[in-house]
């Protein structure tokens, strides 16, 4: 350290130089150290006294203190403190009721004198006594204590007062941990409860709704076949379209049984799937030109961007065509009604393969987002109410849990998210790239 910290004083103040503090010179170090230490212990003592309160345990040890050099004192009745025996008669009436005070009072002669007559020892001892053997030593000496006046606790009855309150503070720390762990239970009981009359509104609906589905195309293939027997003079165009109907009317009835079917077999894991090495560019390209008709019949605009030139992957090349279709023609549903458009992209991410659909649509609710994959639930836009859902239907609301149950099996995953370039939502595909076709390196 500079010497001028002890010549000119710290930052320059000569009042604060060490050898000279606050203008007392001529003194020496030991003078200076003894005068400034006493200073400021007596200070902080004098201080911490003045604004804090005394500990029964800071009590207990400045009685003995004080009565150290009277032994006779210490050797007496250990309740020598004052009380009228009409306190302590109130005292046990409340806590032990009339009839044992009575008894109380009676062992000790005590009938005839008034209740603002001065308590004797023993008497006060005795109510001690019948109050440990109903309250507990520490409550009894507690309670005693709070009538009879001039009484310091002994040292031995304060640890005892102080074991049992903090027994207590344990005993209520555990029934309040136990009743937390209740409460959390009790509400995770009333979520599952909530979302079982959910599940059950649900199939209910989807019972519904599959019974209008099933309704639906059997009856124009009844009706249209009723038809084509009926007529026979029917024009050739007629029968022709007729025929149509009841051919598309049958491909819909077959998709629907089969969609219940892949939720069968998905749900008991019997979903049998035949994994092998393919392209996903190619297979891809495949689904697009699959629904590309289905498309441009809806006015959609649909946009395709393959960002690679090859993409090996093993999957069922079945079930995933089955998947891109499926969420191509979700994309193709929830885009926007007056100009709908709908981009397929297809790229790397590190070792996987990303396949994302995206429309241009109101998008889906974040609370949404998870729920769409559960069977049953029917995508609901921002703003739409059920009623709306109910009058249009969309389809059995089992294509993304079963598409993303097979590219579950596959290894993937396959989530929703906020559509980058379109602004609606975006179904993003992920399966990882087969393993011969990643390079080793060399450490591995």
């Amino acid at each position: 350290m500079d010497d001028t910290f002890l010549t000119l004083g710290p930052f320059g103040l000569e009042w604060l130089r060490p050898y000279a503090l606050f203008g007392l010179e001529d003194w020496d170090i030991y003078s200076h150290s003894l005068l400034w230490s006493l200073t400021a212990n007596v200070g902080l003592l004098v201080g911490v006294s003045l604004f804090t309160r005394q500990s029964p345990l800071e009590q207990t040890q400045a009685a003995l203190f004080t009565e150290a050099m009277h032994p006779s004192l210490m050797e007496t009745s250990l309740w020598h403190g004052q009380t009228t025996r009409g306190e302590l008669r109130n005292l046990l009436d409340r806590y032990l009721g009339t009839a044992a005070t009575a008894r109380v009072f009676a062992e000790q002669g005590d009938r005839q004198l008034g209740n603002d007559q001065p308590a004797p020892p023993e008497m006060i001892a005795r109510a001690e006594q019948a109050l440990s053997g109903a309250l507990g030593n520490a409550s009894a000496r507690v309670l005693i204590n709070s009538v009879v006046r001039g009484e310091a606790l002994d040292l031995e009855s304060i640890l005892s007062i102080l074991d049992t309150t903090s027994e207590t503070l344990e005993v209520n720390r555990r029934l309040e941990q136990k009743s937390e762990e209740l409460a959390r239970a009790s509400e995770e009981l009333r979520a599952a409860n909530e979302r079982l009359r959910e599940l059950d509104r649900l199939k209910d609906e989807f019972v519904a709704m599959v019974s209008h589905e099933l309704r639906t195309p059997l009856t124009s293939i009844r009706a249209f076949a009723e038809i084509l027997r009926d007529s026979d003079d029917l024009p050739d165009e007629k029968r022709v379209h007729f025929l149509n109907v009841v051919v598309k009317e049958s491909q819909r009835l077959s998709r629907l049984i089969e969609e219940i079917l892949d939720l069968a077999r998905l749900e008991s894991g019997r979903l049998t799937l035949n994994p092998q090495h393919l392209d996903l560019v190619e297979l891809t390209r495949h689904s697009v030109d699959a629904v590309h008709h289905m498309q441009e019949n809806r006015g959609v605009a649909l946009e395709v961007q393959i960002e690679v030139d090859q993409a090996p992957v093993v999957g069922d090349p079945d079930r995933l065509e089955q998947v891109i279709i499926n969420l191509l023609d979700n994309a193709g549903k929830f885009a926007d009604e007056t100009s709908p458009k709908v981009m397929l992209r297809l790229g790397r991410y590190k070792h996987h393969f990303r396949l994302s659909v995206e429309d241009n649509g109101p998008g889906i609710i974040e609370q949404e987002r998870e729920r769409v994959f559960e069977k049953f639930h029917q995508i609901q836009r921002p703003g739409e109410s059920p009623e709306k859902i109910r009058g249009r239907p969309r389809g059995s609301g089992l294509g993304l849990p079963i598409s993303r149950g097979i590219v579950a099996h596959l290894g993937g995953r396959l989530w929703v998210e906020d559509a980058p370039v379109l602004g609606g939502a975006c179904l993003t595909m992920e399966l990882p790239e087969a393993p011969d076709a990643i390079p080793a390196s060399p450490a591995a």
